[in-house]
């Protein structure tokens, strides 16, 4: 199944690399293509989708988590650029989000022959920590999207999806440190890591717009990303199987 997600979400990469450079697929029923051609967004998803087809042709552990944090941030940066003007190209990066879960889960959920789960309970306070800072982005995201209303009303439709990406993607890191699988200390640190360098520039984006209340937000999530981090890193990496 890991070996068919892989494929699947290279397969993916790789076609919207294609139409990225101006290819058009005809379907029959249809014609896939994007209605502007941006060759740097090609290039990129070309390396990827290679990247995602070397793991999944050789299932290699280390292989499949590099691709899959380049697909994670091949996703994320491309929800941001097409977050405004949506179409095609936004609909194929959320298509790429189902994918991207998947693979996780497999990922997570699979493990070395011999393997041997050894939870830690002192790093639970760092998992709930990380758990909050996820759900809050998922506040923030249901927010944005308009779901809260009346009861709060704050449209910002740019920046929901990321949120919703980022938060999903923290609670990931929090359910992995908890777990006690082999690479699960890793996989925290680097959730932590990526979600710190997309609120800095989602901080850096807000502070020209003047929303006091999504700074404020800003401020009080990077303090949580930071502890994360910080705490992760004072722990040291101590591994999980023996």
């Amino acid at each position: 199944m890991l070996r068919v997600a892989l494929l699947a979400e290279a397969i993916t990469f790789l076609t919207a690399a294609a139409m990225n450079f101006g290819v058009h697929i005809p379907l029959g029923f249809t014609t896939l293509q994007f209605p502007l051609r941006i060759i740097p967004a090609g290039i990129g998803e070309t390396v990827i989708g290679a990247a995602l087809l070397l793991a999944g042709l050789t299932l290699n552990r280390a292989a499949s988590w590099i691709g899959w944090w380049l697909s994670v941030g091949g996703i994320a940066f491309g929800l941001v650029a097409t977050s405004r003007s949506r179409g095609p190209a936004f609909e194929m990066h959320a298509a790429m989000v189902a994918l991207a879960i998947a693979v996780l889960a497999l990922l997570l959920w699979t493990r070395p022959q011999g393997a041997v789960s050894t939870p830690r309970p002192e790093l639970r306070p760092i998992a709930g920590l990380m758990a909050v800072a996820g759900l809050t982005l998922l506040g923030a995201s249901a927010i944005h999207f308009g779901l809260l209303a009346p009861l709060i009303v704050d449209p910002f439709a740019a920046a929901a999806t990321p949120e919703a990406v980022l938060g999903g993607i923290m609670l990931a890191g929090s359910i992995a440190l908890l777990s006690g699988r082999a690479g699960g200390w890793e996989l925290a640190v680097a959730c932590s890591v990526l979600t710190v360098l997309l609120t800095l520039y989602g901080f850096a984006t807000t502070l020209g717009t003047g929303r006091a209340g999504d700074i404020t937000y800003h401020v009080t999530l990077l303090w949580m990303l930071f502890a994360s981090v910080g705490l992760l890193l004072a722990r040291g990496r101590k591994r999980y199987s023996r």
